[in-house]
C-alpha cells in the first residue's frame, strides 16, 4: 500500500515559481519541488498543531522543549519565564514535534509526481503611472492551468508507506490532519484541497509520471523500460529535495551535535526564504533533484472550430420577430461605474459593431452578415447571403437602389436616465435579424474602449424581440406629434456648394426623413439657447452679447460695411440679426428655457447649440460630440439640435436620421421624455 497525497487546485491555477526565480520571470515550477511540499506541511503544523522552535534554538528538541519541565527550559524566552504562563507550563501539542519530524523524514525521499494535462498562462498587471506618461511596466503573473477535477499527485514507494503505516495507525491520521489544513500550495492564489490516500494511484490516461533521475528504480520503471529518450520524449528539470548526506554539516551549523536526521530536516525547513537565499544557490540541507518531465503533459489538444452546420432553411432570412436587442451597459470597476459620456456615442456604437461582427465571423468561418455590416451582394437573389472580404466589387452598401436604412442594423448607445452617461445599448434592424445574427448578438457581452485608462464595457442582455415591444425610457406607448433631438443632427452633405450658394438645411432634413421612411415633417425648428456659453443657466440674467458686439463691431466688416461673423460654414449673417424666439411649449428637461429658429436663417452671435443633462445641471455642447468615425468618414459640418412636428401622430418611439444615424447620432425622441 503506497502513500499518496492528492492536491486539487480549486481555481484551476497553480501559482508556483522556481527557487531563486522572481515571480515576474514568467517561469512555473511544474512539477513542484518535494521541498516545497515539506515546507508547506511545516508551515501548517506551526499554526496550532506543533510548537516550533526558533531556527537558532540550540540543543536537542524534545516534545516538551517549551515547558518548564524540559531540560532545555532555560532557552525559553525571558518573557514567558517572568510571566510564568500556565498555558506554556501545562501545554501538550496535538502533533508532538518528534511525530512531525518522523512524518517529514518518511516523506523526504524523492516521490513520483503525477501531473495532468497542463497549460501555461499568465496575467499582466501594470504599475500605476502619472498622467501623461507612457504605460507602466508590466508584471507577469505566470501560472500552470489545469483541470479543476484533475489533482496533482505525490506518490511514495511501498516500502516507505509500509514503514509509515505500520509504525502507528495514528500517524496516518496526523498526516491527514496536516493536509486538511493546507489551504493553498505555492503562492496564496493557489487555493487547494489536499487529502491523503492509502491506495496505489491509478493514473489512467489523465496523468503522467515525473520521476527523479537519481531514483534508479522508479526511473527504470516509468522511463527506462518504455524506451523514452531525453529531449524527444521528456525534459529534465531541477527541483529541490532533502539531502541526508549533509547531516554532519547541519549539526555544525545549528550547533546541535546530538540531533538526529529527522530533527535536522525540520530545522532546515524552518528558516525564512530570505534567509535561505543568503546561504548559497539552495537552502541548507537540500540538493538538486533532476526530474524527468514527459513532454506529453504540455501537449494540449488543438482547439478546432465547431464543424460547420448546414444552414437550415431560412437561417439567413431576416425575421420580423427579431427586430431589436437591448442591453444594459456596466463596467467591472470596484467602487462605482465608469460609464462613457454621452459625447462618445459614435465611438461606442462603432466598437459595438466591430465586436458583433468579430463574433459573427468566428461563428461563421470569417464571413460577414448583410444585416450587421450594412453591405450585401449586388445580385438581388443573393442579398441575404454571407460574404467575405475577398468578394470585393461584388459587395455593395445598402444604398442607391441596393437597399435602405431598414435593411441593416442601427447601433444606438443611449442615455436613458438623462445623467449624461451612456447606460443602455439598443440594436435595431427594422426588417429583422437572421438566426445567425441573433446567435452572434446573444454572445455579445463585452466592448473594449480605446485608451489605457478606460475600462471594458460589460453588456447584459435585457430584451430580444419586436421593436414595438422593446422597453425603454426613451419611448412610450401611444403616439405623438413632436420629437426633439437627443443627439445632434449632422447633415450628410456639405451645405456650401462650390459656386458659393448654400443648400437649404431644412430640405436636407426632409430628405433624411424620407430616406429613413419617416413621414414628411410639417414643421422643422432648430433649438438653440440665446446666451453665450459662459452665462449658460436656467435663467438669463444679462445679455453679454451686447457687450461683445460693442467691442468687435468696428473690426469685423464685410464689403458692404456690415459687421458679420461666420460660424462653421453653416450660416453667415450680421451680428445684430434678430434673436431666436422663445419656445415655452418645449417642455423637456433637455431644453430648459430654449429658443427656436429657422435652420436656414443666418446664425446670430451668442447662440449655443447643445443639450442639458442631469436635470439641467450640466450643458453638453453639440460641438463636443465625437463626429469622426475614421479618417475617411467624418461629419461635414457642425451638429444642430432640432424639433420636428408631424401633421399626423407617429409612434412615440425613437428614430434617427442624417449622417451616422446608424451609430446613435441624429436621434429623435418624443418631446417631454428624458426626465431622470
Amino acid at each position: 500500500m503506497a502513500t499518496v497525497v492528492r492536491i486539487r487546485f480549486l481555481t484551476g491555477r497553480a501559482h508556483l515559481h522556481p527557487w531563486h526565480a522572481a515571480p515576474n520571470e514568467g517561469r512555473v515550477e511544474w512539477p513542484p519541488s518535494p521541498w516545497r511540499l515539506l515546507r508547506a506541511l511545516v508551515a501548517v503544523a506551526g499554526r496550532g498543531l506543533t510548537t516550533l522552535p526558533d531556527p537558532s534554538h540550540q540543543g536537542v528538541i524534545a516534545d516538551d522543549w517549551f515547558t518548564a519541565r524540559s531540560p532545555v527550559g532555560k532557552h525559553r524566552s525571558a518573557k514567558r519565564i517572568e510571566e510564568d504562563d500556565s498555558f506554556w507550563v501545562d501545554r501538550t501539542d496535538p502533533l508532538p514535534f518528534t511525530v512531525l519530524a518522523r512524518l517529514l523524514a518518511e516523506l523526504s525521499t524523492p516521490p513520483v509526481v503525477w501531473l495532468p494535462r497542463t497549460g501555461v498562462g499568465h496575467t499582466r498587471h501594470f504599475f500605476r503611472v502619472a498622467s501623461g506618461r507612457s504605460t507602466g511596466s508590466a508584471v507577469f503573473d505566470t501560472f500552470a492551468a489545469i483541470d479543476v477535477e484533475q489533482p496533482l499527485v505525490f506518490e511514495w514507494p511501498d516500502s516507505l508507506a509500509h514503514r509509515h503505516v505500520e509504525r502507528a495507525s495514528k500517524d496516518g491520521k496526523q498526516l491527514q490532519r496536516l493536509l486538511s489544513r493546507l489551504l493553498y500550495f505555492g503562492r496564496s492564489e493557489s487555493w487547494c484541497d489536499a487529502e491523503l490516500e492509502g491506495a496505489v494511484f491509478e493514473p489512467g490516461d489523465t496523468h503522467w509520471p515525473c520521476v527523479a533521475v537519481e531514483d534508479d528504480t522508479a526511473f527504470a520503471k516509468h522511463f527506462g523500460r518504455q524506451g523514452l529518450r531525453e529531449y524527444r520524449d521528456y525534459a529534465v528539470e531541477k527541483r529541490l529535495g532533502w539531502d541526508s548526506g549533509q547531516s554532519a554539516f547541519l549539526r555544525g551549523q545549528f550547533r546541535t551535535p546530538e540531533a538526529g536526521e529527522p530533527e535536522l530536516l525540520v530545522r532546515s525547513l524552518l528558516p525564512q526564504t530570505g534567509e535561505s537565499m543568503k546561504h548559497d544557490d539552495r537552502p541548507w540541507g537540500t540538493r538538486w533533484l533532476h526530474y524527468a518531465v514527459p513532454r506529453e503533459i504540455f501537449r494540449l489538444p488543438v482547439r478546432r472550430g465547431a464543424p460547420r452546420v448546414p444552414l437550415a432553411q431560412g437561417a439567413l432570412q431576416p425575421c420580423l420577430q427579431r427586430q431589436a436587442f437591448r442591453y444594459a451597459i456596466n463596467t467591472a470597476t470596484v467602487h462605482k461605474l465608469a460609464l462613457p459620456p454621452l459625447t462618445a456615442t459614435l465611438a461606442i456604437a462603432q466598437q459595438t459593431r466591430s465586436a458583433a461582427m468579430a463574433i459573427f465571423g468566428l461563428q461563421n468561418g470569417n464571413l460577414c452578415s448583410p444585416q450587421l455590416s450594412g453591405k450585401r451582394f449586388r445580385e438581388d437573389e443573393r442579398r441575404h447571403d454571407l460574404f467575405a472580404d475577398s468578394d470585393g466589387e461584388q459587395v455593395v452598401p445598402f444604398c442607391n437602389g441596393a437597399g435602405s436604412h431598414s435593411d441593416h442594423a442601427y447601433w444606438w448607445p443611449v442615455d436613458e436616465d438623462g445623467d449624461g452617461f451612456l447606460d443602455h445599448l439598443v440594436l435595431l434592424c427594422k426588417n429583422g435579424f437572421s438566426e445567425r445574427d441573433a446567435a452572434a448578438l446573444r454572445t455579445l457581452n463585452r466592448i473594449r474602449q480605446h485608451g489605457p485608462s478606460r475600462h471594458d464595457l460589460l453588456l447584459t442582455p435585457l430584451f430580444e424581440g419586436k421593436w414595438e415591444d422593446c422597453p425603454s425610457s426613451l419611448a412610450r406607448s401611444g403616439s405623438t406629434l413632436d420629437f426633439v433631438s437627443a443627439t445632434p443632427y449632422f447633415c450628410p452633405v456639405h451645405l456650401t456648394r462650390r459656386s458659393g450658394r448654400r443648400r437649404s438645411l431644412k430640405a436636407q432634413i426632409g430628405r433624411s426623413l424620407q430616406e429613413s421612411h419617416v413621414p414628411a415633417a410639417a414643421r422643422i425648428d432648430e433649438i438653440v439657447f440665446d446666451y453665450d456659453p459662459s452665462s449658460l443657466g436656467r435663467h438669463r440674467e444679462r445679455d453679454l452679447r451686447r457687450r461683445f458686439v460693442a467691442h468687435v463691431q468696428n473690426e469685423l466688416k464685410d464689403t458692404r460695411g456690415e459687421v458679420v461673423v461666420e460660424r462653421g460654414g453653416i450660416a453667415v449673417g450680421t451680428i445684430m440679426d434678430s434673436l431666436a424666439t422663445s419656445a415655452p411649449e418645449i417642455d423637456d428637461p433637455r431644453y430648459p428655457n430654449a429658443c427656436v429658429r429657422n435652420p436656414d436663417d443666418p446664425v446670430p452671435l451668442g447662440v449655443s447649440r447643445g443639450v442639458f443633462v442631469a436635470d439641467g445641471l450640466r450643458f453638453v455642447p453639440a460641438l463636443g460630440f465625437q463626429r469622426v468615425r475614421d479618417r475617411r468618414d467624418r461629419a461635414k459640418g457642425p451638429g444642430v439640435m432640432l424639433r420636428v412636428r408631424f401633421d399626423s401622430s407617429q409612434p412615440a418611439r425613437p428614430f434617427a436620421i442624417g449622417e451616422f444615424c446608424h451609430f446613435g447620432l441624429g436621434m429623435f425622441v418624443p418631446l417631454g421624455l428624458g426626465r431622470s
